[in-house]
């Protein structure tokens, strides 16, 4: 699935590789700076998060709060007219 992450950098186009309610896993074209705040934004979900570890693998995130069960399913619901 693809995200937007908003960190101190700026906006970056992310992959979610995994998420849950206590985090996510995500990778993208240039590495992100670790031990950091960001925002994770994936359809009308923003999940404050802290960057727990960034390397050519992907970047770690925990979320400030747990996210509902809710926000977890509309995060793997396809966004209008798109295909991710």
């Amino acid at each position: 699935m693809r995200g937007v992450l908003f960190a101190p950098s700026g906006a970056t186009m992310v992959w979610i590789r995994n998420i849950s309610s206590d985090g996510a896993h995500v990778t993208a074209d240039d590495p992100l700076p670790a031990d950091c705040d960001v925002i994770l934004k994936r359809g009308p979900i923003f999940a404050a998060a802290r960057v727990k570890s960034s390397d050519r693998s992907g970047t770690g995130l925990d979320f400030y709060r747990s996210l509902t069960d809710e926000e977890l399913n509309s995060a793997h619901l396809p966004l209008p007219h798109r295909e991710d």
